[in-house]
C-alpha cells in the first residue's frame, strides 16, 4: 500500500479499513538507539501499537466510538535504504455500523514526524452504489464527517424491491 494512504470500504453494515501509517507516528521504545523501528522492536511492542491504534483511529457517531474488530498490524520494511527497518505500519480492521445515530465521523491523529508524513489521504467508497469520498487528514484537520450516502444502508431497499408481491 502507498505510504500515508488509506481506504474505508462500506459493505452492508460494515466499514473495512486499511491505512498505511508511518512508523514514526508511534511513540515506541528504540532499544538499539538508531531512531528506526526494527522488526524485533515492532514485535516486542505490538500490544502498545495496537493500543494506540484502538485509541487514536476512531469511527464514531451519536452513539459514540465504534470498536475496531479483527485488527491486524502489518509492518512494511523501508524500500529506501539497505538497513532493514519498518517505514510504515499497515492497519486493517472492520467497524460495524449496524446501528447508527447521526453523522458518522472518522478521526486519527497518528501522523509521522517528517513533513511528508503529516498528511493521510483516505478514499471512502460504497462500490455497490458507486459512491466515493476522498479526504485528507492532517495535524490541522484530524476529523472528517463522512458522506451520508456512504453510511446509509441501502441494502434494505434492495431486499424489499426483490421480494415478489
Amino acid at each position: 500500500m502507498v505510504a500515508q494512504r488509506g481506504t474505508l470500504n462500506f459493505v452492508d453494515d460494515g466499514v473495512f479499513m486499511v491505512l498505511s501509517i508511518p512508523s514514526s507516528a508511534f511513540d515506541l521504545e528504540d532499544s538499539d538507539g538508531n531512531n528506526l523501528i526494527s522488526m524485533v522492536e515492532f514485535n516486542n511492542q505490538r500490544s502498545t501499537i495496537a493500543y494506540m491504534v484502538r485509541n487514536r483511529i476512531v469511527l464514531s457517531d451519536g452513539l459514540g466510538s465504534r470498536e475496531l474488530l479483527g485488527m491486524m498490524l502489518s509492518p512494511e520494511l523501508s524500500h529506501d535504504t539497505r538497513e532493514e527497518h519498518i517505514s510504515q505500519i499497515i492497519v486493517m480492521g472492520k467497524f460495524s455500523i449496524a446501528e447508527q445515530s447521526g453523522e458518522l465521523r472518522f478521526h486519527t491523529d497518528l501522523f509521522g514526524t517528517e513533513a511528508e508524513e503529516r498528511e493521510l489521504t483516505i478514499s471512502a467508497k460504497r462500490k455497490t452504489h458507486q459512491i466515493e469520498q476522498e479526504f485528507i487528514l492532517s495535524d490541522a484537520t484530524t476529523t472528517t464527517v463522512l458522506n451520508a450516502e456512504l453510511t446509509a444502508d441501502q441494502s434494505i431497499d434492495t431486499e424489499i424491491a426483490l421480494q415478489p408481491n
